[in-house]
């Protein structure tokens, strides 16, 4: 397409546009990344509060829970329990949604996670929405706004 005996010349113009951008490109790819604060890497090592099992039964789904099935209902001790399946939670900790009651219709929900080794213990749910009615409003859940 191009006859081989002519040489490719470049503008002065685009040559410097092609020397920035390379220029720029070397020395924002090849910076070092800001060292974390003491405060980031703190708050990076909160992995979150323990709360205690609140009965002997549920200490009971806690030393079983590695072991119980996913998604079907299990007799443990005097408890009923459904437990989800295990999952990995942005805390890096493996976790475990369970449901405890003495029937299927006192079921009470519980986030268990994996803190240390292969001990589970109950965590704060933050996503979990209270099912008693709260002292601000009628209703048992907030309404939407």
């Amino acid at each position: 397409m191009f006859p081989r005996n002519r040489r490719c010349r470049v503008s002065p113009m685009v040559a410097g546009f092609v020397a920035a951008f390379w220029v720029l490109a070397v020395t924002a790819c090849g910076s070092r990344q800001p060292r974390p604060t003491n405060f980031e890497l703190q708050e990076a090592a909160n992995i979150g509060a323990e709360t205690q099992p609140t009965s002997e039964a549920e200490q009971v789904v806690l030393d079983r829970l590695s072991k119980l099935p996913s998604n079907k209902p299990t007799q443990v001790g005097v408890s009923l329990v459904l437990a989800a399946p295990a999952y990995q939670a942005a805390s890096n900790r493996r976790c475990r949604r369970v449901q405890i009651g003495a029937d299927a219709l006192t079921w009470r929900p519980r986030l268990a996670c994996v803190v240390v080794g292969d001990t589970w213990h109950f965590v704060p749910d933050v996503f979990e929405v209270p099912l008693q009615p709260s002292p601000l409003t009628e209703d048992a859940v907030p309404p939407l706004r």
